[in-house]
């Protein structure tokens, strides 16, 4: 009787560590991907502003951060047709 008990010790404790390695693991993974996922995103941004230089007429060579600084922070007033819209950013 008293080998079983300590088989059932042995393999509750056989599985807590295998558990806790399973969770290191996956939090190494998660963490990667986070870092994939802000790398991928990162270029997505760049592609777009520099999309929106190109269709700027005298901005077509400028960078990410001069087209965000010129264009997209900051306040606008915009009118279209009769109305008035009143941007803030």
């Amino acid at each position: 009787m008293v080998e079983s008990k300590n088989n059932k010790d042995m393999l509750g404790r056989s599985s807590l560590i295998s558990v806790q390695q399973a969770l290191d693991i996956l939090l190494d993974h998660l963490a990667g991907i986070k870092v994939h996922f802000d790398a991928v995103m990162t270029m997505i941004a760049d592609t777009l502003y520099n999309m929106l230089a190109l269709k700027l007429r005298g901005f077509e060579q400028c960078d990410a951060p001069k087209i965000y600084r010129n264009f997209v922070k900051g306040k606008a007033m915009v009118q279209v047709n009769t109305f008035l819209y009143d941007f803030v950013a």
